[in-house]
């Protein structure tokens, strides 16, 4: 994974993950009310609070606009993290895991 890929989205790693830092996280999907549109989304996970959700008429611009929120961002895949019973079995690493740096 290029040094790009683990801080930023990218073309080739949205569909995989999302970028976290130590309080919220960001990505893009597809957009469910716009067909061919995709939606960049910043939220705060541990209280379930949406502080961004924008529709843009192309991938490129969602990606770039998740990209361009200044925070220390590192890119998370899914699956790999530190949810579900990780932390309580000791096996959530903080340095990988910056969301869940309590673990």
């Amino acid at each position: 994974m290029t040094d790009l890929a683990r801080k930023a989205l990218t073309r080739e790693n949205y569909r995989g993950g999302y970028l976290v830092d130590s309080e919220l996280m960001g990505g893009v999907t597809e957009d469910p009310d716009t067909k061919g549109q995709f939606v960049s989304f910043i939220l705060r996970p541990l209280t379930g609070e949406n502080l961004y959700y924008q529709s843009y008429p192309s991938l490129d611009e969602a990606i770039f606009s998740i990209n361009e929120v200044n925070r220390p961002w590192v890119f998370e895949p899914f699956g790999s993290g530190c949810g579900g019973t990780k932390c309580e079995k000791g096996s959530c690493d903080p340095v990988s895991c910056p969301a869940m740096g309590r673990c």
